[in-house]
Order: structure tokens, then C-alpha cells, then sequence
């Protein structure tokens, strides 16, 4: 069964920039750009409740190794601690700066 594509969401409003300020906090040497996702994500259930939708992961990905892109969706699925500790740091700096509006 298809879907409709999904609405474009804002790369200018405060929603945009609060996810951008925190990943610049949490990740060095990166470019926060918009960009497509081409698969489909659980988003879909929530275009009726907000206007934008992001699709973000906050993880460093390696092509190789025991924690590479092909442990996503796979058997073993994981990823190393220091992604899910940084991970843990950037939700909650999202939800400390959403509070904040």
C-alpha cells in the first residue's frame, strides 16, 4: 500500500533551529542541512498534529566495523555506547530547549 508523500517541513522555523543548535552542541565537524528521506517512517501518523516533521537519528554511522550502517535493522541490531550515551544528551537537550518556548 503507498503513501502520499510527506508535507515539507520548514528548514527556517524555531523547531528547525532548536534541533540545529543541538546537534551542533553534541556533534563536532558537521553541516546541519535539510535534506530527503526516502523511506517510510512512523511520521506519517502525525502530519494532522504538526506542520513539521523531522526525521533525525543523532548517531555517528561507520561504513565498517561492529556498530557500521549494516547493523541497522539487521540481526545483532546495536550500537556502541558512546553513540547512545551522546544520544541520551541530545533528547534531552532538545526537550530542555523545547521547554523553553
Amino acid at each position: 500500500r503507498s503513501t502520499p508523500p510527506s508535507p515539507v517541513s520548514s528548514p527556517t522555523n524555531d523547531v528547525f533551529n532548536t534541533i540545529s543548535t543541538s546537534v551542533y552542541e553534541w556533534f563536532t565537524n558537521v553541516i546541519v542541512v535539510p535534506s530527503l528521506m526516502i523511506a517510510s517512517t512512523d511520521s506519517k501518523h502525525f502530519w494532522e498534529v504538526s506542520k513539521s516533521q523531522y526525521r533525525f537519528c543523532p548517531t555517528t554511522l561507520n561504513m565498517t566495523g561492529e556498530h557500521s550502517v549494516a547493523m541497522f535493522h539487521g540481526t545483532n541490531e546495536k550500537m556502541g555506547i558512546e553513540n547512545l550515551a551522546r544520544s541520551v544528551l541530545y533528547y534531552r537537550s532538545i526537550i530542555l530547549r523545547s521547554d523553553l518556548k
